[in-house]
């Protein structure tokens, strides 16, 4: 794998990597980031409670993409595309992390995400952190308005 991009050099991993971002684009990106839009983005904008039906929609829109990341690519390996992190980890850690920006959790209750996470989380080291700064102040303010 090359260090620098987080994708192999070797055409059979490069290929799983393409799939899964292929995927990603019109599945993950879209139900993730909409829960984010609705709770997160939208409520701070309107200074109003987020719809509950357009909230619950997405939430079930993207707990049927979460089963389909579980079955489809961590179904007998440790990260999505193999046994090595890849940029299909960070796309999709990116998109899972935000909706805790309005204080929620959505691999609480997968187990499975959640060792996932916790590896590209110690993969990553002190970047993972770094690179979530954002959404753990925003979650803190949503706690703080409890």
């Amino acid at each position: 794998m090359s260090l620098s991009t987080g994708t192999p050099r070797q055409p059979e991993k490069r290929a799983r990597v393409d799939e899964y971002t292929a995927w990603h684009h019109t599945n993950m990106r879209p139900h993730a980031s909409r829960v984010f839009i609705i709770e997160v983005l939208m409520a701070r904008m309107t200074a109003q409670a987020p719809d509950p039906m357009k909230l619950e929609k997405a939430l079930a829109d993207l707990s049927k993409t979460l089963e389909k990341l579980e079955d489809m690519f961590l179904k007998r390996q440790a990260y999505l595309c193999g046994e090595d992190i890849t940029l299909a980890d960070l796309l999709a850690i990116c998109e899972l992390m935000q909706p805790l920006g309005g204080d929620r959790d959505i691999l609480k209750e997968r187990p499975k995400l959640v060792a996932w996470k916790t590896r590209v989380q110690s993969a990553l080291n002190d970047s993972f952190e770094e690179g979530h700064k954002v959404l753990y102040r925003l979650r803190d303010k949503s706690r703080a308005k409890l």
